[in-house]
């Protein structure tokens, strides 16, 4: 759903959507499947971790909880066209 393909002389892949409507968060998880550093703390993919004996008491998670939503709230904040709009002014400036 972010890109669609056009058959002919002028064909081509563009964005399904708009720029401003297709987070980093988006594509990473497309790409490199969810955000989160292990599985037990994931939103889209959770599954135990193979080593946990209880997720209650796990020393790590409340850390990797926090890492994961730290993570998710700057890419989800984050879209194409806020990246080529930072691109942009970093070419005119040099």
């Amino acid at each position: 759903g972010l890109v669609i393909s056009r058959r002919g002389k002028f064909g081509g892949y563009v964005l399904a959507r708009a720029a401003d409507g297709i987070s980093f968060a988006e594509i990473i998880r497309l790409v490199d499947g969810p955000l989160a550093l292990t599985p037990c703390v994931s939103r889209t993919a959770f599954r135990r971790c193979e080593d946990c004996r209880d997720l209650a008491s796990c020393a790590l998670r409340e850390a990797l909880l926090r890492a994961r939503d730290a993570t998710a709230s700057v890419l989800e904040g984050y879209s194409l066209a806020d990246a080529v709009a930072g691109a942009g002014a970093e070419l005119i400036e040099t």
